[in-house]
């Protein structure tokens, strides 16, 4: 106030003493030039038409060249002193129209600083001080306008914000905190200044957080207790339960669960005592030998309990001690029927020892001993016949061993007697009948024999004399037929090898023949076709069979002559082509001017050939464009150090400037392209930064031109928050305390922020108590109670972070390990409860900010955008194209549900491809509250979403109705 008081002083001031003189003053004419006249003619009409032009000048205000033709006039007439004083006048004027301006410089100056800074009423009365100074001046009126309307609009601000804080109020007091929250949210948005909407958003926060934390912690034991439930560790899931019912007292399923266990470990324990029981009886059992009745009681018992080990093992155990008496009986039985056979057989020796091993299993029978009596007697009649047949035995032999002995001696006649006599004392030996039949056919092949030789002698005799007669394949045959009969005989074979040699040799002469001829055709016709490698080859295969042939030989020096031609024109083709082959290589090395070298060798060689100088206007086409290209990118190199400079220097329009020019020259580059995005993101921050500042600048400043200095002094504080470094906030606290004081009194503006700071201290909101007390102190700095109050405070921040810092600083670091690997669902809610332990930390929310923006951003597939309402026991799938598989890792699936019924239950999600579904997790007790459920639910760790082309996904609700508003696919990028 006190700035706009010595503002309209000043401005009275420049009012009465330096704005222009008035009209009739101004035109105040100078006297007729006849009353000064003293000069010649000449002169005189020169000063005459200065004094008319300095008449019309001074009154047009043209002072500056009213003064100059003053001066002049002067110059004509010295001696006139109403010149030289309205010389002194215009002087004076000059003097005063360059203050007017200044002051109008002045107001316009100070105007667009209020306005700048959105001070509208003082704005409002500067601009009506620099009208007052030039009625006339457009700038001023356009300006006095657009602050007008921007007063008129922030009166209407202040009603809108009235409006929407009685409308969140309602809705807080409802209990409908979501709807609230949004409203409050709205007010601070159209006052950003104000702090009370956003206490009450921390107020709405907070309950939301609480019910969150019992939300998590009601899921955490669910969780538990269904894992235990499912593992049948009955008596550790009923804990569990009866914990998710100490969080949700209301919620039906932890109470069913109960009641159910409850009922189930009470048959436990009915079954536990009739196990006991059947197991007590069993061994009772066992312990009598009676294994067969303790089997069936101990089967019993396993079947009221399967999994328990004792039962198993003893009706393992009976089982092996009745296999073992199953074994002696068999054994036992076994030997008995042995013997009985044996006896059966009168072989009483053998009957008996087995009768001996039956006795030895079971020692008191009384079977195998009354057999062993009968065996006895049996034994001496078989004894006798053994003597007998002993006899028999001897004879056998001696008349076999002479048979051998003859059949040696190859006398087989008598053999043949002795054998048929072996055959009379035992019919059934084998021996003397095979040796019997065996003599039958030795001497039937003796008989043979004679008429061999006979045929042999005659067919040796034929063959010599065909073999005389060069009949050589006949006399060949014949020999072959004696050597058939008598295969050992060497003179046959003699023969057939000899008529063989004479029968090669005739057919070598022929073939050598056959193959002069072959070769010679072959090169005639090779030559003829001008084949003549392989024609040379024919002629050099005649020459070697026939060396003394001439032909051959003069065929070949024909043709060395014509290959001698023919290898002079490969060479120099071979050169050619290894030049150019050079010249390939070294253009595909991009090896320029060797490249141009070796084709121009190439040319040398074969100048008739269009191709190397092809390559080398295309080898020189390229360089030109190597050149090109070089300084494209020194330009481009250049600009990009240019905008690095500016970037550096946060000259960001300009820098944005030269990456675009950088991008024209190499739009392919990635780094300028990047750089735009990093600035536009940096703009887009400092706008954003910038804009809440003056947001709260502007509430302040409205707030203070309307005199309302308490809560123009808490939105300078929220400012000053926003911007610490800022300096202006500070000062205007400090103008506003002094303002007060000096208005309300120094006492009254300390008992005022004490009573804040004992407010703020009540409420808990510690920093805020503290600068209310430290304010007051500077008003006061020997009060004492503010002193203590300060020191209370500041032990209770610092109480509070000894307290709570430790579990602050694990939850954030929680949080942050989350955040870090991408598991923004867990970081959520470890820094959720970081701002339970420190409510007046930012670092969490801000957290939370940038992860809620991070998925919003990196959205990869938007699966539903509309509501849709899903019935109950209905599955509804959504369609979407299969996500990228470079972009599956880290994703998470983020929607919004909302619940039509009234009462909570669980909603099972899928996602498969075609008609095959591939995994899927569940959303448990999705609230009854009627706001719409944000979840962000992780699938990062499911390997078919990352293995599988997944291209839809389903909600399925179990046990009410849902509405589902969004479903997108996301992933974690930081």
């Amino acid at each position: 106030m006190h700035r706009i008081i010595l503002f309209v002083a000043s401005l009275a001031f420049a009012t009465k003493f330096l704005l222009p003189l008035p009209s009739a003053y101004l035109q105040d004419p100078l006297p007729p030039v006849t009353t000064y006249s003293s000069q010649t003619p000449s002169s005189d009409s020169t000063y005459q038409k200065l004094i008319n032009s300095i008449t019309v000048l001074f009154n047009q205000q043209r002072y500056e060249e009213c003064l100059v033709a003053l001066k002049k006039a002067n110059a004509l007439k010295p001696d006139v002193l109403y010149i030289q004083e309205r010389i002194i006048r215009v002087e004076g004027l000059i003097a005063q129209q360059k203050k007017t301006q200044a002051e109008y410089a002045r107001m316009i100056t100070m105007a667009d600083e209020y306005f700048g800074k959105r001070d509208y009423l003082n704005a409002k009365a500067s601009y009506q001080m620099a009208i007052d100074i030039k009625p006339d001046d457009v700038y001023a009126k356009e300006q006095m306008n657009r602050t007008m309307e921007l007063i008129r609009s922030h009166k209407a601000q202040n009603i809108l914000y009235d409006v929407t804080v009685a409308s969140a109020d309602k809705l807080f007091i409802a209990g409908e905190y979501e709807k609230a929250k949004r409203e409050y949210e709205n007010a601070s948005r159209i006052l950003p200044g104000e702090a009370y909407p956003k206490e009450k958003i921390n107020a709405i926060i907070k309950i939301r957080v609480d019910q969150q934390v019992r939300e998590e912690l009601y899921l955490e034991a669910i969780t538990a207790a269904d894992r235990y439930y499912a593992s049948r560790s009955y008596q550790r899931a009923l804990l569990e339960y009866q914990k998710a019912l100490q969080q949700k007292p209301a919620e039906p399923y932890p109470q069913e669960r109960i009641n159910e266990l409850t009922k189930i470990l009470a048959e436990l324990a009915a079954l536990e005592k009739a196990y006991k029981e059947a197991v007590a009886r069993a061994d009772l059992l066992f312990s009598e030998i009676r294994y067969t009745d303790a089997r069936s009681g101990y089967e019993e018992a396993q079947a009221l309990k399967p999994n328990e080990s004792y039962p198993a093992e003893r009706i393992r155990e009976i089982d092996r001690i009745l296999a073992g008496i199953a074994k002696t009986n068999a054994d036992f039985d076994r030997f008995v029927n042995l013997a009985d056979s044996f006896y059966i057989a009168k072989n009483f020796i053998r009957a008996r020892q087995n009768y001996q091993l039956a006795l030895q299993i079971k020692p008191n029978e009384s079977y195998p001993k009354a057999m062993l009596l009968k065996t006895t007697a049996g034994v001496g009649e078989q004894q006798a016949n053994e003597l007998a047949l002993e006899e028999m035995d001897a004879r056998y032999k001696s008349v076999i061993t002479e048979a051998n002995k003859l059949f040696a001696a190859r006398t087989y006649e008598p053999a043949k007697t002795e054998y048929l006599k072996a055959l009379e004392i035992k019919p059934s030996e084998t021996l003397p009948a095979e040796r019997v039949h065996a003599i039958d056919s030795i001497l039937g092949a003796l008989a043979n024999q004679k008429a061999l030789e006979e045929d042999y002698t005659g067919l040796i005799a034929s063959s010599d004399k065909l073999l005389a007669d060069k009949d050589y394949p006949a006399a060949r045959n014949g020999y072959n037929q004696a050597l058939a009969l008598k295969p050992t005989e060497s003179y046959p074979a003699s023969k057939v090898a000899e008529i063989d040699g004479i029968l090669a040799e005739i057919a070598r002469v022929a073939a050598l023949e056959a193959q002069y001829v072959q070769a010679i055709t072959s090169g005639d016709s090779l030559l003829s076709a001008n084949l003549l490698t392989a024609a040379r080859g024919e002629f050099e295969t005649a020459s070697g069979l026939k060396p003394e042939e001439a032909y051959p030989k003069t065929k070949l020096a024909e043709i060395d002559m014509a290959l001698q031609d023919i290898a002079q024109q490969q060479a120099l083709d071979k050169r050619y082509q290894e030049e150019v082959a050079t010249g390939e290589r070294l253009f595909t090395d991009k090896s320029w001017d060797p490249a141009i070298a070796a084709y121009q060798r190439a040319q040398e060689l074969k100048s008739s050939e269009e191709y190397p100088g092809q390559k080398i206007l295309q080898i020189d086409s390229i360089k030109q464009e190597i050149i090109r290209q070089l300084e494209i990118d020194e330009q481009y190199r250049s600009i990009i150090a240019h905008a690095d400079e500016l970037f550096k220097e946060r000259s960001y329009d300009s820098a944005r400037i030269e990456f675009a020019r950088a991008g024209e020259l190499r739009p392919e580059k990635s780094y300028w392209q990047e750089q735009i995005t990093e600035i536009d993101r940096v703009q887009a921050e400092i706008r954003r930064l910038n804009a809440e500042y003056q947001a709260a600048i502007s509430m302040a400043d409205g707030l203070l031109t309307g005199q309302q200095y308490e809560p123009a002094r808490e939105a300078y504080q929220d400012a000053s928050l926003i911007k610490p470094t800022e300096a202006y906030p500070r000062e205007k606290i400090k103008e506003i305390n002094q303002i007060l004081a000096e208005i309300q009194g120094r006492r009254q503006t300390f008992d005022k922020l004490v009573a804040n700071g004992d407010q703020f201290l009540a409420f808990r909101e510690y920093v805020k108590a503290r600068e209310n007390f430290q304010q007051a102190l500077e008003l006061f700095p020997d009060e004492a109670y503010p002193k203590e109050q300060l020191r209370l405070t500041n032990v209770r921040i610092d109480s509070i972070y000894r307290a709570n810092k430790a579990d602050y600083d694990k939850a954030v670091g929680e949080g942050d390990g989350f955040f870090n690997t991408f598991e923004y669902d867990k970081a959520i809610d470890a820094y959720t409860r970081a701002i339970l332990f420190l409510p007046m930390e930012d670092y969490p929310r801000g957290r939370i900010a940038l992860i809620r923006k991070t998925i919003s951003e990196n959205a990869i597939a938007d699966v539903l955008n509309t509501p849709v309402v899903i019935r109950e026991g209905e599955e509804l799938k959504f369609p979407f194209e299969p996500v990228n598989i470079a972009s599956r890792r880290n994703n998470f699936i983020y929607l919004k549900v909302k619940n039509l019924s009234d009462h909570n239950f669980n909603v099972l999600i899928r996602y498969g491809q075609g008609d095959q579904a591939n995994g899927g997790l569940a959303i448990r007790n999705v609230s009854t509250d009627g706001e719409v459920n944000e979840r962000l639910i992780s699938v990062k760790d499911q390997d078919p979403w990352y293995r599988e082309d997944n291209n839809w996904i389903s909600l399925y609700p179990q046990g009410g109705d849902i509405e589902v508003s969004f479903i997108q696919v996301s992933r974690a990028i930081k």
